[in-house]
């Protein structure tokens, strides 16, 4: 199929209809060309004298067409130079789409008549096959299940007759692979993050814009496969695609419009079609949406006013809110590290909670420090332990209580002192030692005991020591993102994830919700 050779690659007689430039419409019968152009084999096709598409036939005339992109640049020419490197060659930039299927019909033209110039120049939709374009959105229509909205086929020309029903809700085969994204990432329920209405079928004129690739070829063993190629030698070759990536740009739907904003309220829409009242700038699906066959997406939602990053396992996800809370989820690990500061600040409080360890280490000097009460609680032991000096200051009072034995040790001098008075109590014994000389020195010395009696006034019993007060408990956070499905989406419930609800210190859990929505695909009016 070279493009220098066309005459190769030609099959038939032109037909003595075919008089000029065109356009005329073909059906694809190749689409492996060997020059990586994207140069298609083309069987012209007659109309009827009525112009009805339905009425085409084979004309038997096929030529290779050159593809047009809407788009498509390369550097001159005249910039090359025998040097080596990257400056010094042409670069090519713009759109390329991947050839259609076989059998999918497209307009083509012949640049001054000559038809050793043809080009195609655009693909002609085949009738109401464009359902799945470009969102692959889901609709209760589906041979599975009529109760809630499943990720869809085209509906089967040979088995859907509908008659006297929109095409639009003809019965159409759920997509396994899709379904089972959505099923496994928790979002079957979602109708937000996980299933969607971006349709061309689901208004007019169509609010939806988008472009969807057809996939890898579905090479699995079982699956179906069709004939291709020309008569005796022909090869059988996978009839489905396993779907690809999408970019969705969706204007919304006017026919649903949420009942109040975001920041406001949750995730609920009127049926304007039914003469509900509800925010007119804020209609349904709302969106910019990038997502791969697998399930990862970047979601861009205006009409619930949220940024959503999910990984297609569902084992992880970022959510930016309306109200401007960050939610993180993972099912592993987060990593951080930065080869400078690392600087987190709250101005209410910082939660930190583990099942297991939480270690803190640093390689210089660590300062804590709390302008109220300082509080350290240990289940078990409580270890403190300096290879310098250990300093311990207060402003008033230190306590110190032990349940039982209190030791005190100190490797070289251990000194006490008191700018007043200084008391030793004991329940029981009082007994101090010394290796060396006992040295005891006052102003006035007084010693009371029931055997031995120095002159002098009885001395004065010491004071009992100031109970500790005990360490407070420290709060857990209580906004904790999971798995989805995740019912503390801030979307479905605004009122109920505000500052006061989401506190530590709050008695309460924020309540949790979910989106609801009619199949905007039943067009109730």
């Amino acid at each position: 199929m070279s493009r220098a050779e066309p005459n190769r690659s030609t099959r038939g007689l032109k037909p003595e209809w075919m008089q000029g430039p065109g356009p005329y419409i073909g059906r694809i019968t190749n689409h492996l060309d060997p020059t990586n152009m994207g140069i298609l084999e083309v069987e012209i096709l007659k109309s009827s004298g009525a112009g009805n598409s339905s009425a085409e036939t084979s004309s038997g005339y096929t030529i290779p067409c050159e593809y047009v992109s809407p788009f498509y640049g390369v550097t001159p020419r005249e910039g090359v130079s025998d040097n080596d490197g990257f400056d010094y060659t042409q670069q090519s930039y713009g759109m390329w789409a991947i050839p259609p299927d076989i059998g999918v019909k497209v307009i083509v033209f012949f640049a001054e008549g000559n038809y050793g110039n043809g080009y195609w120049m655009g693909c002609i939709q085949d009738k109401n096959m464009n359902f799945m374009v470009p969102g692959n959105p889901s609709t209760t229509y589906n041979s599975e299940t009529k109760s809630k909205p499943r990720p869809v086929g085209e509906y089967n020309k040979k088995k859907e007759t509908g008659a006297g029903k929109d095409a639009t809700q003809y019965v159409k085969p759920c997509w396994a692979d899709q379904c089972a994204v959505i099923d496994n990432q928790g979002l079957a329920d979602d109708h937000t993050r996980g299933t969607n209405t971006s349709s061309a079928r689901r208004e007019v004129p169509s609010m939806v814009f988008g472009w969807s690739t057809p996939g890898p070829p579905d090479r699995r063993p079982g699956k179906p496969k069709v004939n291709y190629g020309e008569k005796f030698a022909q090869s059988q070759v996978p009839f489905n695609r396993l779907g690809g990536s999408s970019i969705v740009m969706d204007d919304g739907d006017m026919s649903l419009l949420r009942k109040n904003f975001a920041s406001q309220g949750p995730s609920d829409y009127a049926n304007a079609e039914a003469g509900e009242s509800g925010k007119d700038t804020v209609p349904h699906n709302e969106l910019l949406r990038l997502k791969t066959r697998t399930g990862h997406q970047i979601l861009l939602h205006n009409s619930e006013d949220l940024i959503y990053i999910a990984h297609g396992s569902g084992q992880s996800w970022i959510e930016m809110t309306s109200n401007g809370k960050i939610d993180i989820y993972s099912k592993d690990s987060i990593s951080i590290r930065t080869e400078n500061d690392l600087n987190l600040k709250a101005e209410r409080d910082i939660n930190f909670e583990a099942t297991n360890n939480v270690n803190f280490k640093a390689g210089a000097k660590m300062s804590l420090q709390s302008t109220a009460d300082f509080n350290i609680k240990s289940g078990a032991g409580l270890n403190i332990e300096s290879t310098g000096k250990l300093n311990g200051k207060s402003g008033a009072g230190i306590s110190l209580q032990s349940s039982s034995a209190l030791n005190i040790k100190s490797g070289a001098a251990l000194k006490l002192g008191s700018a007043a008075n200084f008391e030793v109590n004991a329940g029981a014994d009082g007994i101090i030692s010394a290796g060396g000389s006992n040295n005891l020195k006052s102003s006035a010395h007084k010693i009371t005991a029931g055997a031995i009696s120095f002159n002098g006034a009885a001395a004065s019993v010491a004071g009992g020591v100031s109970a500790a007060g005990p360490a407070e408990d420290a709060k857990s956070p209580v906004r904790l993102p999971s798995a989805e499905p995740w019912g503390g989406h801030e979307n479905f419930g605004p009122e109920d994830h505000t500052p006061d609800k989401t506190d530590s210190s709050s008695a309460t859990t924020p309540k949790t919700g979910s989106s609801t929505v009619r199949d905007t695909f039943r067009k109730s009016i």
